[in-house]
């Protein structure tokens, strides 16, 4: 994401223009008469003309001529840009998802207020929120299990899940230029939905093996904090490859990485048509591999170089990671008509289904799942989801740790038929 950019600007009211606005308004006056005396009745015309032009003409005397000198800053919010800037920074998504570190009392490094839909305050723990159920009853209550990598798992229960105050507070980051429906946040559809395989995968190695999973990378050309210039498998191609050995060697499931450079045109990063690029090769190889059924666009965040997204799992350094998932809608606008997405609640349903496999296994590693209002290339696909694992300031080796966990998730929700 962009940093968000201040303006300062100075504004200097004109003097006295009565004679310019009288002269406009006569105008207005003149044309309204024409255009409606013969097409409405009298009285809507006087309605009309006096609702338009009387405010014109009585402002200054009833509130005077503007003279003050007037200056204020005004905040660009970071939803005005898209993702294909070439400059990003997320420093109010390193929300404090979870401080719960080891089962010694450790505490995590998501230290960044939010100032989006969350109602996150900065120093209170996931931990210490989600512990207080709204309901006394101990079945409503959230169960925290202790996991062998000795981090604190969360798991939730249905009722909690089903009341969208609770999803919008603890598992969904909402833009502040968008919002999610009634529909978006049923949990018959985010957790009900069968986001298994149709078929289970064949990854024998023979020849005409068909492939179940994509990884690809739209902005491939991100990079870690050690990475060696230049380097592709310093960058997320190389945390990718790691991604699809993993999945495809130790998980028997079949996957396509697709390497291609997609930020890069003529040997200089532009983001510009990113994503366009990218549909324009992913949709080749969905054509050409019709088995694929799961799509993931492999990313890193950008966010504030004092900020770590980092946790331990299995006594690894590894880099947290986050779901990012678009509605193609904007508080202002409404329905994005050319982002369509048919697939849109499939791709929540996945990320959901994700997310609380994560939560469960590996605590404060998942973050909590981003809601914008654009689409991102979901739509190619009911299970596809876009990953930010970690951000620029993480290790290669924090990159390639948090690749284990997320192997695990995703064979965990793709053969757990529903």
């Amino acid at each position: 994401m962009r940093k968000r950019r201040s303006i300062t600007y100075s504004y200097n009211s004109i003097n006295d223009n009565k004679t310019g606005k009288k002269r406009i308004a006569g105008i207005l006056f003149v044309l309204l008469v024409i255009v409606f005396m013969s097409t409405q009745k009298p009285e809507d015309v006087i309605y009309k003309c006096t609702t338009y032009i009387l405010p014109e003409l009585t402002y200054e005397a009833e509130n005077g001529i503007y003279q003050k000198d007037y200056s204020a800053s005004y905040e660009i919010p970071e939803w005005f840009y898209e993702d294909e800037g070439s400059s990003y920074d997320n420093a109010d998504l390193a929300v404090m998802d979870n401080d719960l570190g080891d089962d010694k009392g450790g505490s995590g490094d998501d230290g960044a207020k939010s100032d989006l839909k969350t109602g996150t305050e900065n120093g209170q723990t996931e931990a210490g929120k989600e512990g207080i159920s709204d309901d006394k009853n101990d079945a409503s209550k959230e169960a925290l299990a202790y996991i062998a990598n000795k981090s604190v798992g969360t798991t939730y229960t249905r009722k909690q899940l089903s009341k969208p105050d609770f999803l919008t507070s603890k598992i969904f980051v909402v833009d502040n230029n968008t919002s999610m429906t009634k529909e978006e946040l049923d949990i018959k559809n985010l957790l009900d939905s069968n986001m298994a395989f149709s078929k289970l995968p064949d990854a024998s190695g023979q020849e005409g093996v068909q492939y179940k999973v994509l990884i690809y990378h739209t902005h491939a050309s991100e990079s870690f904090a050690d990475s060696r210039p230049g380097v592709i498998e310093d960058t997320v191609v190389g945390v990718g490859s790691y991604l699809t050995k993993l999945l495809s060697e130790q998980y028997g499931i079949p996957t396509y990485h697709d390497e291609t450079i997609y930020d890069v045109i003529d040997g200089q990063l532009d983001r510009s048509k990113a994503y366009e690029n990218s549909f324009n090769g992913i949709s080749k190889i969905l054509a050409d591999n019709p088995s694929i059924e799961v799509v993931i666009d492999l990313h890193r965040d950008g966010i504030d170089e004092e900020t770590h997204l980092v946790t331990e799992v299995n006594g690894k350094p590894t880099a947290k990671i986050m779901f990012l998932n678009g509605v193609s809608r904007s508080d202002l606008n409404g329905d994005i008509g050319y982002l369509e997405n048919p697939n849109k609640l499939s791709n929540l349903a996945f990320s959901f289904q994700l997310y609380l496999a994560g939560k469960e296994a590996y605590g404060d590693y998942v973050r909590k799942i981003y809601v914008r209002s654009l689409r991102y290339n979901l739509h190619v696909m009911p299970k596809a989801a876009l990953i930010e694992a970690g951000a620029q300031n993480n290790t290669l080796e924090e990159e390639m740790n948090a690749m284990e966990p997320l192997a695990a998730m995703l064979d965990k929700v793709l053969r757990n038929p529903k």
